[in-house]
């Protein structure tokens, strides 16, 4: 079944399953078929998720470059647990404009986020998932509630 998401759906219940699947307590109430199509769901957001990090990284690089040079920072020092740590910091005269370059890059990412895309859905019968699940499962309410997506 074909389903819209944003990509903020996408980018926050990828790990958020991720951890829930992480526990081998939780996962062994899940029938085979239903672990099947939610593996498969999860390898199709998988590239949104590294598609969105990798583009927000080179916007972040180039931010970066344009920034953390001799002409627009200059280097210091801090003493820390771990010793003494380097680090740049932006010029006086540079701050404010590098703000707004800040502040208009996370609206860019936050329009990306907003956008939606559509997936193709590895559906299962969430009624019939929940009504199958032992008296005593480790699956919490919210861990349940990260797979609705995945109703039909």
């Amino acid at each position: 079944m074909k389903k819209e998401l944003y990509n903020i759906e996408i980018i926050n219940i990828l790990p958020a399953i991720n951890k829930v699947l992480e526990d081998k307590e939780k996962t062994k109430d899940m029938p085979i078929k239903f672990r099947w199509a939610l593996k498969k769901n999860l390898q199709e957001f998988s590239f949104t998720v590294k598609s969105f990090d990798e583009f927000k990284q080179e916007l972040i690089d180039e931010l970066q470059n344009e920034y953390f040079n001799d002409e627009k920072s200059h280097e210091e020092t801090m003493e820390t647990e771990n010793g003494t740590q380097k680090f740049r910091k932006i010029n006086d005269e540079y701050m404010d404009e590098y703000k707004i370059k800040v502040e208009e890059l996370y609206e860019k990412l936050r329009e990306l986020l907003g956008e939606k895309n559509e997936y193709e859905i590895h559906t299962y019968d969430m009624d019939d998932f929940v009504a199958n699940l032992p008296d005593n499962t480790a699956l919490k309410f919210e861990d349940i509630e990260l797979f609705s997506f995945m109703g039909e």
